[in-house]
C-alpha cells in the first residue's frame, strides 16, 4: 500500500510537470502576450488551508480519495484540461469553489456516483463510490449524457450500464490526465 507522503509526492510531481509543460508550449509566443497566457495555467506551490478542504469532506458521503486530496491541497492553479477531460482547478480567492459545486452535486450520490470534473461534451465524470479500492481509492467513470435516458439517472441499477469505465482510481487518471501523450496512456478500468 502506498503511503500518504508518495501519493502526494507523485501527485506533485504529476501537477509541476503538467503545468510547466503547457508553459513551455507558449515559448514562442510574442513577448507581449506571453504573461497573459501563463496566468491562466501557472503552479503556484502555496498549500491550500486544510480546514477547508476538511470542511468539503465533512459534507461528502465517503471520504476523498488520498491522491484527489493531495490534488485539492498542494497549491493553487487553473482547470486541467486533457485528453478531452478536465478537472477543475483550486483557484484563488476561493480554492474549493469549483469542486465543491461537483462533489455536492448530491443527484449522483444514491446512486453510488461522486463527480469530480467534466468528460466529452461536459459529461459527468465520477468517481463509483460503491466501488472502493485499495487504499482508499475508487474507480473513475464518465456518463455519455446524450445516451443515458432521463429515467436512467434515477438508480444506481438503471444508470449503472451507462458508467464507461475510463480509470482504476483516481491517482491512475490524474497521472493519465498530466501525461503529454497524445493519448489517455491509462486505458480502462476492469
Amino acid at each position: 500500500m502506498m503511503r500518504s507522503s508518495d501519493v502526494r509526492g507523485e501527485v506533485l510531481a504529476c501537477l509541476r510537470g503538467h503545468f510547466q509543460a503547457l508553459a513551455a508550449s507558449f515559448a514562442d509566443a510574442p513577448d507581449d502576450i506571453r504573461p497573459g497566457l501563463l496566468a491562466g495555467i501557472t503552479f503556484q506551490e502555496t498549500p491550500v488551508d486544510p480546514s477547508l478542504l476538511s470542511t468539503l469532506e465533512a459534507r461528502l458521503p465517503v471520504p476523498l480519495p488520498p491522491a484527489l486530496r493531495a490534488f485539492l491541497s498542494l497549491g493553487h492553479f487553473g482547470a486541467i484540461e486533457a485528453h478531452e477531460f478536465t478537472l477543475p482547478g483550486v483557484t484563488l480567492p476561493s480554492p474549493m469553489a469549483d469542486i465543491t459545486a461537483l462533489l455536492l452535486h448530491q443527484e449522483l450520490w444514491p446512486c453510488g456516483y461522486l463527480q469530480i470534473g467534466f468528460g466529452p461534451c461536459g459529461d459527468p465524470l465520477c468517481l463509483d463510490i460503491q466501488q472502493p479500492q485499495p487504499a482508499g481509492e475508487f474507480p473513475v467513470i464518465v456518463f455519455n449524457h446524450d445516451l443515458v435516458p432521463r429515467h436512467a439517472w434515477s438508480s444506481r441499477g438503471t444508470l449503472r450500464p451507462f458508467a464507461v469505465p475510463v480509470a482504476a482510481s483516481f491517482h491512475t487518471f490524474l497521472a493519465g490526465l498530466c501525461s503529454r501523450n497524445e493519448g489517455p496512456p491509462w486505458g480502462t478500468a476492469a
